[in-house]
């Protein structure tokens, strides 16, 4: 059983209602944003992840934004907490890009799905969770994706390609914004002997860091491909993993990947795509125009 409210927003041509959603172990706390008149012929909703740790509004309220412009242009829009943050209840642990939250997100499909009954169900994830909403694609049906900065490795090679990155180019950017003082700690020093000697063994053993996908990235991706699944894929040109899916996406036939959109924002690394103010109105407006023109569609 769940539990529904409803409220208004002031000024905004959508219902917003809070919403939990009952499982066995724990309880998903969401918002549903309702579209005061749909003007599609299918209701569609979007469901909006954000990355780990984060809560259900992301870093300046970004989802918040999205959801009601979303609404407004006639598409029903939700964004929630994982299990054990924010307001849902259970324990958030045990969580990586290696176990991402799947299951919530397949209860909440199968609860939008049953209040609802949407003819197309759209995944917007960022980081975390555009790895969450990826690993849906042998799990359930959806039609369409859209993922912000999504790690293409697991954890098992993420010392082996951060140690790809950490070159002495590196490390004199970072002293033009650090004191030499910040090195000096014990942990450091420990982990980036660490990735001096993973360097090493790369350049010997002829290893391109920015080659490296994981197994089930590249499964479930081409999955995605396969299946013709539109889907919009957003990177900084600064990103640490923008290098790696520009490569494997090269690989793919053009004619197999055309329903694939790779866009690129420059000079921004990840957290950039969610943290700067500007460059979210950029992001923002790049889904929405991608959303609206492939499912609006006009009466």
């Amino acid at each position: 059983m769940s539990h529904i409210y409803s409220t208004k927003n002031p000024g905004s041509q959508c219902t917003e209602k809070p919403v939990f959603i009952q499982t066995r172990n724990y309880d998903i706390f969401g918002i549903l944003h309702i579209p005061d008149t749909s003007s599609s012929r299918d209701k569609v909703v979007v469901i909006l992840l954000t990355g780990a740790s984060i809560p259900r509004t992301h870093r300046n309220r970004m989802w918040v934004i999205l959801a009601r412009q979303l609404a407004e242009s006639g598409f029903f829009s939700f964004r929630f907490d994982y299990r054990g943050l924010g307001e849902s209840t259970g324990l958030f642990e045990d969580v990586s890009i290696d176990k991402v939250l799947s299951q919530d997100l397949l209860h909440i499909i199968n609860f939008l799905t049953n209040l609802i009954n949407p003819g197309k169900i759209i995944l917007v994830g960022e980081c975390f969770g555009a790895r969450t909403a990826l690993s849906m694609v042998n799990l359930i049906k959806f039609h369409g994706l859209v993922f912000l900065a999504a790690p293409t490795i697991n954890n098992a090679e993420r010392v082996t390609h951060q140690a790809g990155r950490k070159d002495i180019t590196h490390y004199i950017n970072k002293l033009k914004w650090q004191r030499w003082g910040t090195f000096l700690n014990t942990e450091r020093i420990k982990r980036n002997f660490i990735f001096f000697i993973k360097r090493i063994h790369n350049k010997w053993a002829g290893i391109n860091t920015n080659l490296l996908i994981s197994e089930s990235f590249s499964n479930q991706l081409s999955t995605l491909v396969k299946k013709g699944i539109p889907s919009l894929m957003i990177y900084g040109t600064r990103d640490e993993f923008y290098e790696n899916m520009k490569l494997f996406l090269q690989k793919i036939d053009p004619e197999k990947r055309k329903n694939v959109e790779f866009y690129e924002i420059q000079g921004e690394k990840a957290h950039g795509l969610v943290v700067d103010v500007l460059v979210q109105e950029t992001v923002i407006a790049k889904i929405l125009k991608w959303i609206v023109s492939r499912y609006l569609i006009m009466n």
